[in-house]
């Protein structure tokens, strides 16, 4: 990997070009556009030139080899969907806004969408039929004219011309359960169990790395977003949703829905480990404002010093001084013995064990009595 003050040196004596009559003004305006939303979180150091510069992206695709990969959440892949299968709807809501950006600064730049979590998401509240469905018309729009895709986002069209159809191909189920979902849930039903007990923020999030440590599995992400939605700042209705509700499978809703924003995250960050050797680089696209803010903190490793304390200092936005330095203290030190016997995963571990602990969680969800 080039060095990033050699990087932006290079840069400064490489002279970019655009094909003939690309659509420059209107591309950087999209760019501009999804920049202010705050929809994309790169999962790699941007040039100093900016995170959405066109000419940055050009730089790292013609000189360094790298191919962008945009992985959408699914609010964000089914409303890219919709608008090329309906059209661009009059009173257009701001996450529609967003996902005709993403496609047409995708389509313009080059770039890959990978949305299968998106779509396994889907097939678990609505079906296998329908979700290949939705992915049919997504393949559509992933396929269709470029310069319609910008001329939407620009708000110069407004429906589509014909394209060719895309068989739908129903072969694969994607319903069935992702393993690394599943044991996002176990973790999402734990942070559940913990947030209707009596003690204190602080106090949740140091048991649930306990738990993690000594009785499930050091999970990064879900651990980062437990400290969030454990936060005195954090909006926790928006996160689990309906924990509360007298409909108890409702609030076991909720919990599915959060453990499929633990595996959105999950799934950018191992990505993002095997990016440099496939020379990938990959951006996680969300309209979910709380996990546009959790996505970045992903992004450093409590093994290195100085990002320890710039983790504790990111924390800060959400907790006390000293509950952050509580908590990166608490996962440092878990990490740093993730190979001591005492750990249940380091011993035998029986084939139902993550099928055990899901029924063992949804039991305790019921029985709560809001």
């Amino acid at each position: 990997m080039i060095d990033s003050k050699v990087r932006e040196k290079i840069m400064e004596d490489v002279f970019i070009t655009f094909d003939p009559g690309f659509p420059l003004l209107e591309v950087t305006s999209i760019a501009k556009a999804i920049d202010d939303a705050n929809v994309f979180i790169p999962g790699y150091i941007p040039p100093a030139v900016g995170s959405l510069d066109l000419c940055g992206f050009i730089f790292a695709q013609t000189r360094e080899q790298y191919q962008f990969v945009i992985l959408p959440d699914r609010n964000l892949v089914s409303r890219m969907a919709r608008v090329q299968r309906d059209g661009i709807p009059e009173n257009i809501d701001e996450t529609t806004n967003n996902a005709i950006n993403v496609l047409a600064f995708a389509k313009a730049m080059d770039f890959l969408i990978e949305p299968s979590i998106a779509f396994h998401e889907l097939a678990q509240y609505a079906g296998n039929e329908i979700a290949h469905e939705e992915l049919r018309w997504f393949r559509i729009a992933d396929n269709h004219n470029t310069l319609e895709w910008i001329e939407a986002a620009v708000g110069r069209r407004h429906k589509f011309t014909p394209s060719h159809p895309i068989p739908q191909n129903s072969a694969h189920d994607l319903s069935f359960p992702l393993h690394r979902w599943k044991r996002n849930y176990v973790v999402a039903l734990k942070i559940a169990e913990l947030e209707l007990q009596q003690i204190s923020n602080i106090e949740r999030s140091l048991q649930l790395f306990r738990w993690l440590f000594y009785d499930f599995l050091l999970a990064g992400p879900a651990a980062i977003f437990a400290t969030f939605y454990f936060s005195p700042m954090s909006s926790r209705k928006r996160l689990l949703k309906h924990l509360r509700s007298l409909d108890r499978e409702r609030a076991i809703g909720g919990v599915k829905n959060a453990a499929w924003d633990i595996t959105h995250l999950s799934d950018f960050v191992r990505r993002i480990d095997a990016g440099d050797r496939e020379r990938k680089r990959y951006i996680f696209a969300t309209a979910d404002k709380g996990l546009a803010r959790i996505a970045p903190l992903l992004l450093k490793d409590p093994h290195d010093n100085d990002i320890e304390i710039g983790l504790a200092t990111a924390l800060e936005a959400w907790w006390p001084h000293r509950d952050a330095r509580r908590i990166v203290t608490a996962l440092t030190e878990y990490i740093d013995h993730a190979d001591k016997s005492e750990r249940q995963i380091n011993g035998p571990v029986s084939s139902d064990f993550i099928d055990a602990l899901i029924e063992r969680g949804e039991s305790n969800l019921r029985a709560f009595e809001p």
